[in-house]
């Protein structure tokens, strides 16, 4: 896939968690959305789309429509539905799955539990190849 290529996500869940989507590849992990600091509760279930923002996002901005990924080759998307919100450093990086998976050591009762992968999906993007000149095509008249 062109790394120029908009992506949004879409997810499909049946209750009330915390939902986070990790992107894994070029040696780092990473918290794709929600932004650090903040916490994003599908309070029912049902369908919807993920635009991930910059890591420097507010609460008050808005997503863009589309998302480009920052570098070439393999990235690997997870989907995660978590009783209870996690700690996500202010780099939005995280050591391991199975790391950000373990409850915080805060939380305790029911809201303790694993948080659980919902979905993975691996996707190769490379670099756009420029169109040779007179591939253009005309602008409209």
């Amino acid at each position: 896939m062109d790394r120029g290529t908009e992506i949004v996500f879409g997810y499909e869940v049946t209750g009330g968690d915390y939902l986070y989507l990790l992107q894994q590849g070029g040696g780092s992990l990473s918290v794709l959305y929600p932004p650090s600091g903040l916490a994003w509760l599908n309070a029912d279930a049902g369908k919807g789309k993920i635009t991930p923002m910059d890591p420097s996002a507010r609460p008050e901005d808005e997503a863009l429509p589309a998302w480009n990924p920052e570098h070439s080759g393999e990235l690997t998307f997870i989907l995660v539905a978590a009783p209870a919100p996690r700690d996500v450093a202010p780099d939005a990086q995280t050591t391991s799955v199975a790391t950000f998976l373990k409850p915080p050591p805060y939380v305790t009762g029911p809201a303790a539990g694993l948080a659980v992968e919902l979905d993975r999906v691996t996707v190769t993007f490379a670099d756009g190849d420029p169109a040779p000149p007179g591939d253009s095509p005309a602008p409209p008249p």
